[in-house]
């Protein structure tokens, strides 16, 4: 219940922000509305940088809840794709399109950042 309620307490400038507010998951209103709670001012000025941007629903909440102060970046390379945020960096790699040991070598450096 608390997250319908969250969702039915977001105030009109978020849910403007989304591409349709049936986009907005109740689970993602309870997380909006704990930002909100932790830094109005902030999450505010989000909705006011993404107005206007063709954002997914999903890359709206991130910004949101993130905080991001700049805006989202994604680049598309021929062999797969960088998302980046302020907080959180996602990479989609084409796997026929890199080697078994270039793959490898990758899962090992991941793997050793969070030995760190």
């Amino acid at each position: 219940m608390s997250r319908y309620r969250a969702l039915a307490e977001l105030p009109n400038q978020i849910i403007e922000v989304f591409p349709s507010p049936n986009d907005i998951q109740p689970k993602w209103a309870l997380k909006i509305r704990q930002s909100l709670d932790a830094n109005k001012e902030e999450v505010l000025r989000a909705t006011k940088r993404l107005t206007g941007e063709k954002l997914s629903a999903k890359e709206v909440y991130e910004a949101l809840i993130n905080q991001a102060k700049e805006k989202l970046t994604r680049v598309n390379f021929s062999f797969g794709g960088w998302k980046e945020t302020e907080k959180k960096v996602s990479i989609e790699l084409d796997k026929s399109r890199v080697s078994e040991g270039d793959l490898t070598s990758l899962r090992e450096y991941i793997m050793s950042l969070e030995a760190e």
